[in-house]
């Protein structure tokens, strides 16, 4: 969770929350590319979270289920002021009064790549032993999530070894390039395939 404050009394509460809206992407990016490694702006696009806003009287709370992070701006954060103020509890709420926490949902950021996981020693005895190891083509490092996929379709096709590692290895690329997957894919990725995508 990442609280803020909206500092800007003496602006507009429009662009008060033009302002915060942009601040808080910038610092829960920043603060997820610290954790995961990711670039700023691919921490912004797919991070997803709860937004939601707590001040006046009684500690009046409202949460937002924002999706992804980009999509907080000045108007959603406004949206839920008039949200408070519409539902009677605190007709005289002050945009200036409402402290923010943003909660991140965990399966947004938590993600793998193979080239950074030590192989235990028993990898090679079990029927995927080929989904640990890294692989690249000509673009760069391929997604273990993706050759998984894909060593699925083809380690039980009868043929030579290497030829079938190759056919999973550019059909891995062909399936990151559908999905827009890079090398780390998240376990909410994950999901979103198999139980959107597939049914």
């Amino acid at each position: 969770m990442i609280r803020f404050t909206c500092t800007r009394p003496g602006t507009s509460i429009v662009n008060g929350a033009r302002q915060l809206g942009t601040d808080i992407k910038r610092r829960v990016g920043e603060a997820v590319s610290r954790f995961t490694g990711w670039s700023v702006r691919r921490s912004k696009e797919r991070v997803q979270g709860v937004l939601s806003a707590t001040g006046g009287r009684g500690g009046f709370s409202s949460g937002s289920d924002v999706g992804y992070l980009y999509d907080i701006d000045g108007d959603l954060l406004t949206g839920i002021l008039a949200t408070i103020q519409q539902d009677g509890s605190n007709p005289d709420m002050d945009f200036w009064e409402i402290v923010w926490d943003y909660w991140i949902i965990p399966n947004t950021i938590v993600g793998g790549a193979s080239q950074h996981i030590k192989k235990p020693k028993w990898h090679p005895m079990v029927a995927y032993s080929q989904t640990w190891k890294g692989y690249e083509d000509e673009e760069g490092v391929i997604s273990c999530a993706a050759f998984s996929i894909c060593w699925g379709l083809y380690s039980s096709e009868k043929g030579k070894h290497y030829e079938r590692i190759q056919n999973a290895i550019r059909d891995s690329r062909e399936l990151m390039e559908e999905l827009g997957w890079g090398v780390y894919v998240t376990i909410q990725e994950l999901k979103i395939l198999f139980f959107e995508e597939l049914h």
